[in-house]
């Protein structure tokens, strides 16, 4: 099976090139702020176009969201910088489940990956050379940073899975009075949920491919 990503151009149309016949593809549509969309069983026939066509829906939200961007506990709309804060509810019902897709969803925020461990983000544009010196943009779990520093944050490691977490937060821009020097392009923060050792709960998260063989 084989994944494909892409972005809507400014219509609000997306394309996908040279695509094998079949009978069984999935095409999903993820956004920030609305509503997961998916078409299954989508069919592509050779030498004939398939249109296929989605309305979103704003997601649910709730009235107020509280981050934590400047060491200190404020509500989204009051705090004073470019952010994207991004709530569990919203990576669990979009699918963000790694850094890639997470790119996917936050504005000015793209995604490479150079090799199996490392990923290379930039935030506006700016990224670090992976000839090494001065990180560009930090990468944060809870208060503790985990930028690699041996390329000067040109590669981001792998955090895996964004699995339980309370949210993230993008901070678009330079943030070198919180967050040092090395977050010229921005910071990223990821914030891990607190343990509730009053009551016992455990979640799964599992995820499924459908593969077809050419019987030729």
């Amino acid at each position: 099976a084989r994944t494909r990503a892409a972005s809507t151009d400014a219509s609000g149309e997306f394309r996908f090139d040279a695509v094998a016949p079949g009978s069984d593809y999935v095409i999903e549509v993820v956004q920030l702020g609305f509503g997961t969309q998916r078409s299954d069983g989508v069919v592509v026939e050779i030498g004939r176009t398939t249109t296929v066509r989605f309305e979103l829906a704003v997601a649910a939200m709730s009235e107020s969201l509280v981050v934590t961007a400047t060491r200190r506990e404020t509500e989204l709309m009051d705090t004073p910088m470019a952010i994207t804060s991004v709530s569990s509810y919203e990576l669990d019902e979009q699918a963000i489940i790694d850094v890639r897709r997470l790119a996917q969803a936050v504005p000015s925020m793209t995604y490479s990956s150079g090799a199996s461990t490392y990923d290379s983000i930039a935030i506006r544009g700016i990224a670090s050379s992976n000839l090494g010196g001065s990180s560009m943009v930090t990468m944060y779990v809870d208060e503790v940073p985990v930028t690699d520093m041996v390329s000067g944050g040109g590669r981001q490691p792998g955090t895996g899975g964004l699995y339980d977490l309370e949210r993230v937060e993008v901070l678009r821009g330079p943030q070198g009075t919180l967050f040092g020097e090395g977050s010229i392009g921005g910071t990223i923060r990821y914030i891990t949920k607190d343990a509730d050792l009053n009551n016992f709960e455990f979640n799964f998260r599992g995820t499924g491919e459908i593969a077809s063989e050419s019987e030729d």
